[in-house]
């Protein structure tokens, strides 16, 4: 298995090093009508919202990028697009735009032990070494420290690994689930509104997620003498793991919400879990597609029929079910295969937006901050969050696969370029992929027209953009192609 050496270890006292998230805030307005999008989707089995009470009271709303960039410029440009919630960084707590933000936190496995890492050349203590060897996988008893110990996520062309927790022992899962919550409440800042909003994972599988274990255990890290396991197999400590984080969590804050993040929602998880009998326990309240590819794999989460004919989510109201599915793939930058996903999310209620890391991997370049984003891409990925926001009826949202144009009374996508109205403000954010493109967008009549920072944040009126009485919008200046702009 090929591992991933791209994520950029910035400080992260309440995240582990191995995953992701994303998030919620807002309500969530029930739709039933159907757009063109329809001829995409598969015949499932999906109940009208009146048959069935489940909770959509919540969307999807989340600055996701925490392998990226600064907590200033993540919380700065989380709140210019008016998102609800964001993946923690260190000390965001302390700064002023932290302020009524939900915060989620990356998988804190690395709580099972004070050091969860392996820089091959350091020393370590003998009291560490002891730590370690408790509470983490071995690979091999018969290897010494540290190469006794199983190898998780290398970084850097193997500059340093991370390791893994053994959560076979019901002691290191009740360490991890009580280090989260100590350390949840010492950055919540509820006077200011910085609450604790939820965990997400990157690779949520149960299976054994080592790189090097010897084929002489099959799969199934060693047992070692005078260690003892309460489950006999990683998959089944790691079940126990994700079923008491969840519910000791929720003790405290009932309205935490998970995420996972599988590679395929259904071939990389649903599939794994749907026929255990403890199945139910184990579902997040977001799942979203991390995986990508030509012939229809960037659009799994919203045509795949082994999702939606899973009997974890057969059944369930069409709102809820399209509202906790989403693409967040960090594979593509070509503006076509963008507009197809996010056309096609925008279309049926679900979501296409930024989590973890912007890119490293495909065609997407390795983005350090959102400085280094073109516009187009930062618009793009969150035209479906404010199409679910604006509570834009479904049956007025339309994808055609045809034209590759999605259009909605709140949107526009189409090679030429984006236009999108922001929720809340009413603010149009604009960019143009092509010098002679159009943009038939009526709400942009009688706007003014700002040009707009490395944020997308507007700074200066200018002159720029050409919209005719039946809003359709033409460049005056060919230097703002790429350019994001901003009319209101």
């Amino acid at each position: 298995m090929e591992m991933k050496d791209y994520k950029n270890m910035n400080n992260k006292k309440l995240t582990g090093y191995i995953a992701c998230l994303l998030v919620i805030a807002g309500a969530f307005v029930s739709c039933t009508g159907k757009g063109m999008a329809d001829s995409l989707l598969p015949e499932v089995d999906i109940k009208p919202e009146q048959d069935n009470p489940m909770d959509t009271t919540y969307i999807y709303d989340l600055w996701g990028i925490n392998w990226n960039g600064t907590a200033a410029d993540n919380l700065k440009y989380a709140k210019q697009m008016r998102h609800k919630a964001i993946m923690y960084l260190d000390d965001m707590e302390y700064d002023a735009n932290a302020a009524d933000m939900e915060f989620f936190v990356d998988s804190p496995e690395p709580y099972a032990c004070s050091n969860y890492q392996i820089w091959p050349g350091t020393t370590y203590s003998e009291s560490l070494q002891k730590e370690m060897e408790e509470a983490l996988v071995w690979r091999d008893p018969d290897e010494k420290f540290p190469k006794n110990l199983a190898a998780g996520y290398i970084h850097n062309g193997g500059q340093f690994y991370e390791l893994i927790a053994d959560v076979r022992k019901q002691w290191v899962i009740d360490r991890i689930v009580e280090k989260c919550i100590e350390d949840v409440r010492k950055t919540e800042r509820k006077d200011r509104g910085f609450v604790f909003g939820g965990v997400g994972w990157d690779i949520p599988g149960l299976a054994f997620p080592g790189v090097d274990l010897p084929a002489k255990y099959n799969g199934e890290p060693p047992k070692i003498e005078g260690m003892h396991y309460d489950y006999d197999t990683f998959v089944e400590g790691r079940a126990a793991y994700f079923k008491t984080l969840f519910r000791e969590l929720r003790k405290i804050w009932p309205g935490a919400r998970f995420i996972f993040e599988p590679t395929s929602i259904y071939s990389h998880w649903l599939k794994d879990v749907e026929n255990r009998p403890d199945a139910k326990e184990l579902m997040p309240d977001l799942l979203i597609q991390e995986g990508s590819g030509m012939g229809g794999g960037d659009i799994q989460f919203v045509n795949d029929k082994n999702i939606f004919n899973s009997p974890l989510l057969k059944g369930m109201p069409e709102a809820r079910l399209r509202s906790m599915l989403g693409c967040t793939t960090p594979d593509v930058w070509r503006e076509d295969r963008n507009r197809i996903i996010a056309g096609n999310a925008a279309a049926v209620g679900s979501t296409f937006f930024w989590k973890s890391r912007f890119g490293g991997t495909g065609d997407m370049p390795s983005y350090q901050s959102i400085r280094e984003v073109p516009d187009r891409l930062k618009l793009i990925r969150i035209v479906s969050i404010w199409e679910n926001k604006n509570a834009t009826p479904l049956e007025q949202r339309n994808w055609d696969s045809t034209t590759g144009i999605y259009t909605s009374p709140t949107a526009y996508l189409s090679p030429d370029g984006y236009a999108a109205v922001q929720y809340e403000t009413g603010r149009i954010f604009v960019v143009f992929n092509k010098a002679d493109g159009k943009i038939v967008f009526p709400p942009a009549v009688g706007k003014r027209v700002f040009d707009t920072d490395d944020m997308f944040i507007e700074w200066g009126e200018v002159n720029d953009i050409e919209v005719s009485p039946d809003g359709v919008m033409t460049l005056r200046n060919p230097k703002g192609v790429g350019e994001g702009y901003i009319l209101k």
